[in-house]
């Protein structure tokens, strides 16, 4: 498989590329990803979600990209981050290392 494009530009939180836009086809923030699919495929429908074969939420390549839906999407994630932890019990002092560490990303 050829190498990502990774989009230079703004990220969300997420890591996927953004550009905001006030042209008459859309206004707010767009993903960019699901802009390089439409300059190829044309419009998106709204139950249609662009998944990435690399895993890569700023890569912009084409080849990298597919259409699927919400199921195939969540079935991948799945897939790819293997079992979850569950009923794992933390340290009161784990507990309050995440707690600091949300709060500090919070005043960000």
């Amino acid at each position: 498989m050829e190498s990502c494009i990774e989009w230079q530009g703004q990220r969300d939180k997420e890591g996927y590329g953004v550009r905001r836009g006030r042209a008459w086809a859309w206004t707010g923030t767009k993903r960019v990803h699901r802009q390089v699919w439409m300059t190829e495929h044309g419009f998106i429908p709204s139950d249609v979600f662009v998944l990435h074969s690399c895993d890569n939420p700023s890569c912009i390549n084409l080849d990298h990209l597919r259409a699927g839906t919400h199921a195939e999407n969540m079935a991948d994630r799945r897939n790819k981050q293997g079992p979850r932890l569950t009923g794992v019990a933390l340290t009161p002092q784990q507990k309050l290392s995440i707690r600091n560490y949300q709060r500090k990303r919070k005043q960000k």
